[in-house]
């Protein structure tokens, strides 16, 4: 089950939203939790944003030892005329996080 965590904010600046921290649990079997795995790798390697193709997503995946994944997904705003402008981004950092979860779902639900 995919439950969202937090957003993290830019280290260099405390009001911008820089990434999304989702976790999800395995079953604590180790020969699934390989496969599951194997099959998210897979998945978030062709993930993009379908709303916002614009804005480059980079993800790191963190397996813990009670079988459980940790997925940050860090948006990058290169060329955008708002950098400042932090409720837009926070409105497109929600229409992100909403769309991975549905997209998520989708494929492993």
């Amino acid at each position: 089950m995919l439950k969202y965590l937090g957003t993290l904010k830019n280290p260099s600046s405390n009001e911008i939203p820089s990434s999304t921290i989702f976790h999800i649990k395995f079953v604590d079997d180790n020969k699934l939790t390989e496969i599951k795995i194997g099959e998210l790798k897979e998945f978030m390697s062709e993930y993009h944003s379908s709303a916002y193709p614009e804005i480059p997503i980079t993800w790191n995946l963190k397996y813990n030892h009670d079988s459980s994944v940790k997925i940050q997904l860090k948006l990058h705003y290169p060329d955008i005329k708002w950098a400042n402008d932090k409720r837009t981004q926070e409105k497109i950092m929600m229409s992100l996080r909403e769309e991975f979860e549905e997209v998520y779902e989708n494929e492993f639900c």
